[in-house]
């Protein structure tokens, strides 16, 4: 019988969780009672319902219930209440529409190619994060970079070579990162 394993990220304000258990993903939206008590409280409750994904354990693009995700990991949230989400078992960056759809916005088959989001390639992408202008940084772990996706779907590397690594300056190299944030 294979071992289950549950990742989760939680992101605070209103916050995602994103679960994997045996290859089964989905997306779970929590968010806490009308009245919140003070952090830590006995008293305190949650709410947790699905909010994308299913149990089959495959990327699919669709409505909301219907779609699916591999291995679910980083979520960024945008000012129009557009969720990001990296697919790393799929190899693509994904969102979560207003109007309750999932779409791959970047990425299809583990690589690493630069381009139109749809033609690029991630190997394992993790952490996401998006700034005010719109533009999208992705860790993608497995090919040592940190990635961008502008708002007009280009995808470009800012660091990293895939050759896993320690170095600064022109030439950068990460091993494998995991974590990507930006300031405001």
């Amino acid at each position: 019988m294979a071992t289950k394993t549950r990742r989760r990220l939680l992101i605070a304000a209103g916050a995602l969780v994103a679960t994997a258990a045996a290859g089964v993903a989905s997306f779970l939206w929590w968010r806490a009672a009308a009245l919140r008590p003070a952090p830590l409280e006995a008293s305190w409750a949650a709410v947790v319902r699905t909010l994308a994904g299913n149990v089959s354990g495959a990327a699919a693009d669709g409505p909301l219930a219907n779609a699916g995700f591999v291995e679910p990991f980083g979520v960024a949230i945008g000012p129009d209440r557009v969720i990001y989400v990296t697919d790393g078992g799929a190899h693509r960056v994904r969102r979560i529409t207003v109007d309750g759809r999932v779409e791959t916005l970047a990425g299809s088959v583990r690589g690493f190619s630069d381009g139109p989001a749809r033609a690029a390639r991630f190997d394992t992408p993790s952490a996401i994060a998006l700034d005010a202008a719109g533009v999208l940084y992705v860790a993608d772990t497995g090919n040592h970079a940190v990635r961008r996706i502008t708002p007009d779907g280009m995808v470009s590397t800012l660091a990293g070579d895939g050759t896993a690594g320690d170095a600064d300056g022109a030439t950068a190299r990460f091993n494998g990162p995991v974590g990507v944030a930006v300031a405001v």
